[in-house]
C-alpha cells in the first residue's frame, strides 16, 4: 500500500507542476502564455528523479531513516524542483529572492497538506502512517531540510531575464 501512496505522490508532483505552470503567471498579474505541449517536458524528469529517490530509500535498512529520506528528498526537494521547473518554463522573470520566497511558501504548504492527508488516511482507513505525533513533526522537519537543500541548489539558476513579454 505504501508503494501505491508513493506512486500517487509522484503523479501528484506532475499535476502540481501543471497547476503551477498556469497559476504562477496569474499570481504575478502576468498574461498566461499560450499552452504548448513542449511545456510538459519536465514531467519526465520529475517522475524519473522521484522514482530514483524512492529506489534509494528502499535500500535503506533503517525504516526511520528511509522515512526521513522520503520526506526530505521525495517531499521537500522534489517539490522545490517542481517549482523551479514551473518558474523556468512559464518564464515569469522572477529574481532569486522572489523564487526563494515563493518556492518556500509552496513547498511548505505542500508538506503540511501531505501531513494532513496522512492524518486523515490513518484516522479513517487502516493505513498506518505515524506511530506518534513526533513522526509528523519529524516529517515536517525533513520536508524543510529537503526544501532548503533544493533552494540552495536551484536558486542560483533562476534568471530574472526570462520575463514574459
Amino acid at each position: 500500500m505504501q508503494l501505491l501512496y508513493l506512486f500517487a505522490i509522484t503523479v501528484g508532483l506532475g499535476v502540481i507542476y501543471v497547476v503551477l505552470l498556469f497559476f504562477l503567471p496569474a499570481l504575478f498579474n502576468l498574461p498566461r502564455r499560450a499552452w504548448r505541449a513542449i511545456d510538459l517536458w519536465p514531467i519526465g524528469p520529475i517522475i524519473i528523479v522521484s522514482l530514483f529517490g524512492y529506489l534509494v530509500a528502499s535500500f535503506m535498512p533503517d525504516l526511520e531513516v528511509s522515512n526521513r529520506f522520503i520526506h526530505g528528498f521525495g517531499g521537500g526537494f522534489m517539490a522545490t524542483l517542481v517549482c523551479f521547473f514551473a518558474v523556468r518554463v512559464s518564464q515569469l522573470g522572477l529574481n532569486r529572492f522572489q523564487f526563494f520566497f515563493i518556492a518556500a511558501l509552496i513547498v511548505s504548504t505542500l508538506g503540511v497538506g501531505n501531513e494532513v492527508l496522512e492524518f486523515f488516511l490513518q484516522k479513517y482507513t487502516t493505513l498506518p502512517f505515524a506511530q506518534s505525533i513526533d513522526d509528523t513533526w519529524l516529517d515536517l522537519v525533513s520536508n524543510t531540510v529537503g526544501l532548503l537543500i533544493g533552494l540552495a541548489i536551484f536558486t542560483p539558476f533562476v534568471k530574472a531575464s526570462q520575463k514574459q513579454g
